[in-house]
């Protein structure tokens, strides 16, 4: 709870980076009667705070209320994030986490809290500091209320502002000790060609692991995964890329070092084909008895004319398979879901559907809380208002679960 509380505050600092006319004012969520959840959140502007409550009850009596609050500096960067309790005894709030962030001459520090219920702080900072393209991170732990250091991170970027070095270390008490680094490569358009990791022991830098890129990545190649052992690479893994452009098609084969032949063993392969916006994949497993590939996972997806809307999207695996056909209203807002499943004899049944409105009149990137709207997986460019799933049974549907959005205008 405690770690889905952080993502969607931090989800909401994204969403506060810029000015919006409306905000999530409550959303709710119910199902088959045996839980209901509810949020309810409420911004002020002046002090550019956000608190958000959530209350879940459920059939046996049980419940729970969360409140967290977030604020904001000027530029709409989160800076600090709580999170408090209900205690059901007392009627009060009590705090299990915080998170507070703050810059000063160009140092970033980052300190969070989780609280125990005999009040025990488990508290950890991070430093971060900015030399042109390098970083460093030092990490700190309280302990017996001081802060003690525990591991330091330091990273240069590149050019396409990627990581191209990284090294770690760790504390000992007196000084930091180095502990690993990694060695990062990229082509001539940016794009990651292979890797070098080391392991600091006996005082020098030791060979470790290494990846590296053969061929053209906009054509066929390979990436083979060496290890570093009794003085010399030793090959681990592969992967073989082909790609045939005109059939729109890629295979992808995965390899593993077979020392006693000195060869390489099949392990899987994934073939894609892809058919304007249209795409099949399928998976495969090596069967060493067999001595042939075994379909593992097959997945398709059908979209419409445009390319943009998906329509059918089906898959099918050892143990079950499913289809989903998708509905859209005239504005294009995905409205409806359908669930199929196969049957013993072959045939797909009806098994449920989902379906969802929307709020024309708010488009759904004019929400200053996008959280919700954010992890919402029917699309559509306006602010959804309610999600309903139904499950068939002799035919007819019957309510599973039911999620209700209302949205409060505050410019």
């Amino acid at each position: 709870m405690k770690k889905l509380a952080t993502i969607l505050a931090l989800l909401c600092a994204a969403a506060f980076a810029k000015e919006y006319e409306y905000m999530v004012q409550s959303m709710s969520y119910s199902s088959l009667g045996d839980r209901k959840q509810s949020t309810h959140l409420s911004y002020d502007a002046a002090a550019r705070k956000l608190e958000q409550i959530r209350d879940t009850n459920s059939s046996d009596g049980l419940g729970s209320s969360y409140k967290e609050i977030s604020y904001f500096d000027e530029k709409g960067d989160m800076v600090k994030f709580e999170v408090f309790n209900l205690d059901l005894k007392s009627g009060k709030w009590k705090k299990i986490e915080d998170y507070t962030e703050s810059v000063k001459d160009g140092v970033t520090t980052r300190e969070s809290n989780s609280i125990a219920d005999d009040g025990t702080r488990n508290a950890s900072k991070t430093v971060s500091s900015y030399d042109g393209n390098a970083t460093q991170d030092v990490r700190y732990k309280l302990t017996k209320g001081k802060w003690q250091k525990e591991s330091m991170n330091r990273s240069v970027k590149n050019a396409w502002d990627k990581e191209e070095l990284t090294i770690s270390f760790k504390w000992d008490g007196k000084s930091w000790q180095p502990k690993d680094k990694t060695e990062i490569f990229y082509d001539g358009s940016g794009e990651m060609s292979g890797y070098v990791s080391y392991e600091f022991a006996n005082g020098a830098w030791q060979n470790s692991e290494r990846e590296m890129l053969n061929g053209d990545r906009n054509g066929s190649y390979e990436q083979i995964r060496s290890t570093f052992e009794d003085g010399a690479w030793q090959n681990a893994t592969m992967s073989k890329h082909e790609l045939d452009a005109a059939k729109g098609e890629e295979i992808v084969t995965s390899f593993i070092w077979n020392d006693e032949k000195g060869a390489w063993d099949n392990m899987s392969k994934q073939t894609a084909i892809k058919k304007g916006a249209d795409l099949n994949m399928t998976s495969y497993l090596w069967d060493e008895q067999l001595k042939d590939w075994v379909k593992s996972y097959s997945n398709g997806e059908i979209y419409d004319k445009s390319g943009e809307r998906l329509l059918e999207q089906s898959y099918e695996s050892n143990s079950s398979s499913g289809k989903y056909v998708y509905s859209y209203d005239e504005r294009g807002s995905n409205t409806a879901m359908d669930i199929y499943k196969l049957d013993a004899s072959g045939k797909w049944v009806h098994t449920g559907r989902s379906e969802a409105t929307y709020d024309t009149a708010i488009p759904a990137d004019s929400v200053g809380y996008g959280a919700a709207l954010m992890m919402f997986e029917m699309p559509s460019i306006y602010a959804i208002t309610s999600f309903k799933e139904f499950e068939l049974k002799d035919g007819k549907p019957e309510l599973i679960t039911e999620q209700t959005w209302k949205y409060k205008k505050i410019k």
